[in-house]
């Protein structure tokens, strides 16, 4: 039994030391978990895959087997606990990367697998992958100096050498969003606050307007990621 322990504690360590692949997906999209299917002896570059094992921690058990005992790859058996993975993956041999790829991801999908692969004569191979998924961000308000939201995407008018402060307030995202304001293509300012609601907020600070100012469009965008397309609004500024 303590030799038992000890090999157990060797495999901890050796897999521990695997580099740790990240991917990451947002919810309801698919998430691509690669797995080398070659011996990490180059020597034995053909040898045969046996058995693939797909693990997540905090599962004591295997989540998903692909089984090519004494039969070729595409004659693989494909087995997975439907009370972790629900019928939404599947094991990808043939892809470049192999990968075990998940559909419709869900938040408790996160988290740190492993994916072990038995050869026929080759030492096991280990791979340990990383999953961050996103929840984008969901709204944005606008608000003008006043403090009140901007319902037609025009702020103003002003008087020309006036000062104001223009707020974007982002709702939602996992991870808390950075949220920031543009004009075209140049970035204006990306400092932001995440509140204690957990909404995000930047305050774009114009001062001594002119009629160059004039329409001029501001955009303010929130992202977490660049799994999905930041979520953005704008306003144009009018002037007296």
């Amino acid at each position: 039994m303590k030799q038992l322990r000890r090999v157990n504690r060797q495999l901890v360590v050796e897999t521990s030391k695997r580099p740790l692949s990240e991917v990451q997906t947002a919810v309801g999209l698919e998430a691509s978990m690669p797995c080398e299917l070659v011996p990490a002896t180059t020597s034995m570059m053909m040898d045969k895959v046996q058995l693939v094992i797909w693990y997540k921690e905090g599962n004591i058990k295997p989540i998903y087997t692909f089984d090519a005992r004494m039969r070729p790859l595409h004659q693989g058996i494909h087995w997975a606990d439907e009370q972790v993975l629900k019928s939404k993956a599947h094991f990808h041999y043939d892809t470049s990367p192999p990968a075990l790829k998940l559909r419709n991801v869900k938040r408790e999908d996160a988290g740190l697998y492993r994916c072990r692969v038995d050869f026929h004569k080759s030492p096991t191979r280990n791979s340990r992958i990383n999953l961050t998924v996103l929840v984008p961000p969901t709204h944005l308000t606008v608000l003008d100096d006043q403090g009140a939201a901007v319902a037609d995407h025009t702020i103003g008018p002003y008087r020309e050498q006036a000062t104001i402060n223009i707020t974007c307030l982002s709702s939602g995202g996992v991870p808390p969003p950075r949220v920031s304001w543009w004009k075209e293509h140049a970035l204006l300012d990306d400092s932001f606050q995440v509140l204690p609601d957990g909404s995000v907020k930047n305050i774009l600070h114009l001062s001594n307007l002119n009629r160059q100012d004039l329409h001029n469009i501001y955009t303010c965008q929130a992202t977490n990621g660049h799994v999905v397309p930041p979520l953005s609004t704008y306003v144009k500024l009018e002037l007296k």
